[in-house]
């Protein structure tokens, strides 16, 4: 598993057992995980902990994870507004991925989620190589991480 030592990723689900996946997952990667299962947590969690990436479901109760989008970018702290963010969800058709890029996600990784891929979304998000060392920060990637390891 590539690392992600240093990097503090807020992971967001209202399953439970999707959510642990994405911790242990991170954690066996080295990341620090915040860990929410609703839209006003995961808020709480980025006004006081500032993290380095979002991993959100967009299916939930109450607000969803297009919500969540719409809050970050309508946030005055510019470092809010420029977070990374990727969906994660069983929304996995061609339709739902542009409409996501469309909403100002960076990436789209369909569940269920593959650990490796999760791993190296997560890596390109935050600058760092899927396959070790650092790289640039990704652009918006319209295709799971699993591309990202094809080109490095």
């Amino acid at each position: 598993m590539p690392s992600l030592a240093g990097v503090h990723v807020l992971a967001l689900d209202d399953n439970a057992d999707s959510l642990a996946l994405m911790e242990a997952v991170l954690a066996a990667c080295g990341a620090r995980v915040s860990a929410a299962q609703s839209v006003a947590e995961a808020l709480q969690i980025v006004g006081r902990d500032r993290p380095d990436l979002v991993l959100s479901d967009i299916a939930m109760p109450g607000d969803d994870g297009y919500a969540l989008i719409q809050a970050l970018h309508a946030s005055p702290d510019e470092a809010v507004r420029a977070l990374p963010v990727a969906a994660i969800t069983a929304y996995a058709s061609a339709e739902d991925r542009a409409r996501l890029l469309a909403a100002g996600f960076q990436a789209h990784l369909a569940k269920p989620v593959d650990p490796t891929e999760l791993a190296a979304l997560a890596c390109v998000l935050t600058g760092r190589s899927p396959t070790g060392g650092h790289a640039e920060p990704a652009a918006p990637v319209a295709d799971h991480a699993a591309t990202a390891l094809k080109t490095e």
